[in-house]
């Protein structure tokens, strides 16, 4: 996928972390992925929802759910997850195709389980 940047211990053996970039250009995707489901991981994560504009707007509207509460964020944002704390869905309420926006996601294992 061009639109995708991806590491992992599968990909380079002896990696410690899984890294994954993805441009985003729409809110509506051909399926729902994994990463958008809740769920929890054994290790700790780092989100990253980067604008492609110096001032920081993301041209668009982004919701996530970290365990019982829902937060949404217009701005370049960083949410760190904690082991073991549900999070997600992540949900692109809007995306201005003029102002595609950076989702990363940096989990501290080799592996997403």
């Amino acid at each position: 996928n061009p639109a995708e940047v991806y590491l992992d211990g599968d990909i380079l053996p002896g990696c410690p972390v899984r890294f994954d970039i993805n441009w985003i250009f729409d809110t509506h995707l051909p399926s729902v992925p994994d990463w958008i489901k809740p769920h929890t991981h054994d290790t700790d994560e780092v989100l990253l929802f980067v604008a492609t504009n110096p001032e920081g707007d993301l041209g668009g509207e982004i919701q996530i759910s970290i365990g019982d509460e829902r937060h949404t964020f217009s701005h370049t944002t960083a949410v760190f997850i904690p082991a073991g704390l549900k999070h997600c869905p992540i949900i692109y309420k809007s995306v201005d195709r003029n102002k595609p926006q950076m989702m990363m996601a940096l989990l501290f294992k080799p592996q997403y389980e």
